[in-house]
């Protein structure tokens, strides 16, 4: 597979097959390559936690929201949640530039994803949980600070690339589920990307 390829299978994957899961070794094979992330001031500041037990996973899922764009469905369906999670922190101990942390928090998920895709499963970022939220969620140190939540699972939807017409994806206009569930992703044309 190709980057290109690679990237574009990349999706924000809602749907799972809850029987195939990632083990601990294919999970601490995600983290690992985010070493390899760019990071601010090379602090390397980012710290991860791996949630595969299914009752914090499920702990998880009860407080997060999907597809924040669309009314319904309600996303994931049940029996299709992800069967593991991977948190991303802070160690604020290392010296703390909230701006900066979470660019590196965004390459670090991407490149989590990208990864995962690599390997035949797939995932979603997940930004709706507050620090709050996730410390009282699993146990981190108070020094630790949330960025960040990857979902992972084997994906189990379809989900299809559509090219928008010019000045057509808006906030209220950015992806949407067609009557069979298939999930169509709105993107750009490339003559939009210049300014």
């Amino acid at each position: 597979m190709t980057f290109t390829e690679l990237a574009m299978n990349t999706r924000s994957y809602r749907g799972f097959d809850r029987i195939c899961r990632l083990s601990h070794e294919e999970l601490e094979e995600l983290v690992k390559v985010t070493r390899y992330c760019p990071s601010s001031g090379n602090i390397q500041a980012l710290r991860f936690h791996i949630s595969e037990d299914e009752e914090e996973v499920s702990r998880i899922l009860g407080k997060t929201r999907w597809a924040g764009r669309m009314k319904e469905p309600r996303l994931p369906h049940p029996g299709k949640e992800p069967t593991s999670f991977i948190s991303i922190w802070v160690d604020t101990t290392l010296g703390y530039n909230d701006q900066a942390l979470e660019k590196d928090a965004g390459i670090a998920a991407y490149a989590i994803l990208l990864r995962a895709v690599e390997m035949g499963f797939g995932g979603c970022m997940l930004g709706c949980l507050s620090d709050k939220v996730m410390h009282d969620l699993v146990n981190e140190p108070e020094s630790m600070k949330f960025k960040l939540l990857v979902a992972l699972g084997k994906p189990d939807e379809t989900i299809v690339i559509e090219e928008a017409p010019i000045g057509y994806v808006t906030r209220d206009r950015c992806y949407y589920r067609d009557e069979n569930d298939i999930h169509h992703v709105w993107k750009r044309p490339y003559e939009e990307l210049f300014i």
